[in-house]
């Protein structure tokens, strides 16, 4: 795996959960949140389902490393509260 560009699903969970060093979490939810993030992971070859894995991975990190959860963020669709408030997938949990 490349630790600084994940090249498959399993390995952008293990990214976001155990890589991303804490006080960098926000700012990388913040990037990821971005349609541009989304547009080049669906170019990539990335599912709808692939990348709301990823955005709810973040949500779980952020949850677990009590960072509070943008409910809105500008230009995005992607509510991290919201994800956090559902049940999240075995696959991502630690």
């Amino acid at each position: 795996m490349s630790r600084e560009r994940p090249e498959n699903i399993e390995e952008w969970v293990d990214h976001i959960m155990n890589v991303i060093h804490v006080d960098d979490v926000l700012s990388k939810a913040l990037n990821i949140a971005k349609p541009s993030f989304q547009k080049m992971m669906e170019s990539e070859g990335y599912s709808a389902s692939d990348i709301l894995t990823i955005y709810r991975a973040v949500a779980l990190r952020m949850v677990k490393s009590k960072i509070r959860l943008p409910s809105e963020i500008s230009g995005s669709s992607v509510n991290y509260l919201e994800l956090s408030r559902h049940e999240v997938p075995p696959d991502i949990e630690d």
